[in-house]
């Protein structure tokens, strides 16, 4: 469903893609820029006061509305007019009575003045009021009413009439000479003027060729839509404002959208942040950019082993001594033990959570075995007496491991390199742990774009999936898909034909073999159902094409087949960005992370992200890590927009940002077409001859919704009018305007969105 609430920073402000009913709130640090909107309809949006911004408004306008008749504003440092003594002015916000004559042009701030108000100066006057008795030239004074009578008196018996109208006389003309002069004009007659020009044949007849109902004033657009030659606009689901109808907003990564029309994006946005390889793991941080995910470091050896005795990073227990070997970044490179154990003697690693998947543990030296020394992790399905060992986890899990001397064996210069794996990691060269998590950015942004069918013939590969999930290559007459990413959820899988032998595999997050869906030869479709998000591959023991119709889809129902359609977009940056949110509509870009190469206790804002450190608020990162860190301020960058293409029905978006939010046109619009098209053909019928000019009575009949011009009045009909039928307001025909028409249909059109 469509955003109801939008908040954001003032500058990230756009009036333009509130919806109807929407609020929207800056929430600005700044209280200047603390600011409420409300959408009452598409572009009409207001801001929503609070009484400290009357308050503050009122203070800083207040000059601006005291009008010049009471006194005049002065905007520069000098006097615009000239003032005489007790003239009020309003000079730097303030209210000034002249206290001598001010010429124009005469400076403000030294000519005699004093600071007054407007009540002080009403109060002034009020009380030095003086009234004449009688007219008096040149006077200021009000009058009294008495005085008005007598003066009126006065001039009463001085009054002259002229006997007829004469030119330039002020004086009242006698009844009887205006009808004496109305006498000697010609009487009018109806359907008849007087005109100094003669009409023409020509004339005539050019106004003869003007067709009946034709109006100068033409609506030339609709809504900024052009009119074709014919002046006839059309309306359709694509240049429907953004804010209209049909409009829905998902995010996710990757999304699923079931019920797009077939159209562009209305909006596409991709946020991102620093990418940080935690090897896999979320919390509790761990270092390990390397493939070595055992936590061996001093400090946490010394802190898992407290039974025995330390002596520099020589650890002792029970007759036995583990030396830790480091190199020159202190590094642990290896662990040398001498003694005869009195007892089983371990020295325990770190714990640490393992993410499910396939590991292999090695390091132990060759000899090793259940009298002598091992590695291991105390039953939980790992231990290495010298060939290494290999475990899949299903769950979640933490694990310590052990360095164990069993009683009674004599170690001498036993060095262990102990190491944990990824399986798929074949390399079993020792590398000490690193506990750094390099962070890198990113130059673009990508998105991509597939319809419901999820196979791609074209990317099949020669070869197939062996038993154990691994690639087999050497079979030229088959073929496989590569790895496909398919969130949790339910799919079927169909073909057109079932001669040869088809099957699919699992595979984990981390693309470790999981085991088979299916492996049949002769069906037509399988349905797979997967608990959370992995990848498969499938293959073939021939070579697909075409006609095969192969489709994968999402759902237990097979459906029409759809050919595999692909759309891959990317918004290049032309610089490395750590964090933001990109625009692919309008290619705006906000870059809300910077990063520090090596950090030296510069004031950074938060979060923030360490190749050293996990992030914990109000501390600061270790000195000399890589540091990423938040923006007070973001910064904009204007790059290419790209445009995405939606298919009709459902289309997978995924993105190698964290996050898409996508506004899409929903199904539910094309239901609005109809309505489109009915108001279409009623609004040509308004382009290039606005409606029916008509008299009093009709001279054609009308159906209800029709527009006709009465007596220069637009109106509608509301009741059918027969030929010959007397139009009356509100009986049959009711003023209105083309505005209003417009707003009520589109009103009536957004309302089928809801």
């Amino acid at each position: 469903m469509a955003i109801q609430m939008r908040r954001g920073l003032r500058v990230d402000f756009d009036p333009a893609k509130m919806l109807p009913g929407e609020w929207a709130v800056a929430i600005d640090s700044d209280t200047a820029n603390q600011i409420i909107w409300m959408c009452f309809a598409p572009g009409v949006v207001k801001q929503i006061g609070a009484y400290e911004d009357y308050e503050r408004l009122i203070e800083e306008h207040y000059s601006e509305y005291i009008p010049d008749v009471l006194c005049t504003v002065e905007d520069g440092d000098n006097a615009s007019r000239s003032y005489s003594t007790g003239d009020l002015f309003i000079f730097k916000g303030k209210m000034y009575a002249a206290t001598a004559n001010i010429a124009s042009g005469d400076s403000l701030a030294s000519a005699s003045k004093k600071e007054t108000t407007i009540e002080e100066e009403l109060e002034g006057k009020q009380a030095t009021l003086t009234f004449d008795t009688t007219p008096t030239e040149n006077s200021n004074n009000p009058i009294t009413s008495g005085g008005v009578k007598n003066a009126l008196d006065a001039k009463q018996d001085s009054l002259t009439f002229d006997d007829s109208p004469s030119e330039g006389s002020q004086n009242p003309v006698k009844s009887g000479g205006i009808f004496t002069a109305l006498n000697g004009k010609v009487d009018k007659i109806t359907g008849k003027g007087l005109s100094t020009e003669d009409y023409t044949t020509e004339e005539k007849t050019k106004l003869s060729g003007i067709e009946t109902g034709a109006q100068v004033n033409k609506v030339e657009t609709v809504n900024s839509i052009q009119p074709d030659s014919n002046k006839n606009v059309s309306l359709n689901a694509e240049n429907i404002p953004a804010e209209g109808i049909g409009n829905k907003t998902v995010s996710g990564n990757p999304i699923t959208v079931t019920d797009a029309l077939e159209s562009t994006a209305r909006d596409l946005q991709v946020e991102f942040g620093p990418i940080q390889d935690l090897h896999g793991y979320d919390h509790p941080w761990v270092g390990g950019a390397g493939k070595n995910l055992l936590p061996l470091t001093v400090d946490g050896l010394k802190s898992a082993n407290t039974d025995g005795t330390w002596s520099g990073n020589a650890y002792t227990l029970n007759g036995v001594t583990f030396a830790i070997q480091t190199d020159a970044d202190g590094n642990v490179t290896g662990i040398l033990v001498n003694g005869t154990a009195t007892a089983n003697t371990n020295l325990l690693t770190p714990a640490k959570t393992y993410v499910a998947g396939a590991y292999t543990l090695n390091g132990c030296p060759q000899g090793g075995g259940d009298s002598s020394f091992m590695i291991w992790n105390a039953g939980r399905g790992l231990k290495d007496v010298g060939n290494g060992d290999a475990t899949t986890l299903t769950t979640d899990s933490v694990w310590t491991f052990y360095v164990r001397i069993i009683s009674g064996y004599t170690a001498s210069n036993v060095l262990f390199k102990p190491m944990i794996r990824l399986t798929n990691e074949t390399d079993a060269t020792f590398e000490p742990y690193s506990n750094i998590c390099p962070i890198s950015g990113r130059t673009e942004v990508n998105v991509e774009r597939t319809g419901k069918n999820l196979f791609d013939i074209n990317s099949l590969i020669v070869g197939t999936i062996a038993n154990n999930g691994g690639y087999a290559p050497d079979y030229a007459t088959f073929r496989c898909t590569p790895y496909i990413f398919l969130e949790a959820g339910t799919y079927i899988i169909t073909r057109a034909t079932a001669t040869s032998w088809w099957k699919g595999y699992i595979y984990d997050a981390d693309k470790t073999p999981i085991r088979f869906s299916f492996n049949q030869q002769s069906t037509l479709s399988n349905t797979i159902s997967l608990s959370k998000d992995l990848f498969m591959r499938f293959a073939f023991d021939y070579i697909p094409t075409e006609s095969d119709l192969i489709q994968i889809e999402k759902g237990s129902t097979a459906t029409a087949y759809q050919p595999y359609s692909l759309q891959s977009i990317q918004i290049p940056f032309g610089q490395t960005v750590y964090g933001g949110q990109v625009d692919f509509v309008t290619g705006k870009c906000r870059v809300t992370h910077a990063n520090i190469a090596s950090y030296n206790g510069e004031t950074i804002g938060e979060p923030w992200w360490s190749s050293m450190d996990e992030y914990v608020s109000g501390t600061t990162p270790t000195i000399g890590a890589q540091v990423v860190y938040t923006l007070a301020t973001p910064i904009e960058l204007t790059l290419t927009p790209a445009q995405l293409s939606l298919l009709e029905g459902l289309n997978i978006l995924a993105t190698d940002g964290d996050n898409i939010i996508l506004t899409y046109l929903g199904s539910e619009a094309s239901n609005v077409q109809d309505e489109i098209d009915e108001f279409e053909n009623g609004l040509n019928n308004v382009i290039g001859s606005i409606a029916f000019i008509e008299n009093s009575t009709a001279k054609t009949s009308h159906a209800v919704g029709e527009y006709i011009i009465l007596n220069g009045i637009f109106c509608k009909v509301i009741s059918a009018v027969s030929s010959g039928e007397t139009l009356s307001f509100g009986t049959n025909i009711q003023a209105t305007t083309i505005g209003a028409e417009l707003r009520a249909i589109w009103a009536q059109i957004q309302a089928l969105s809801r």
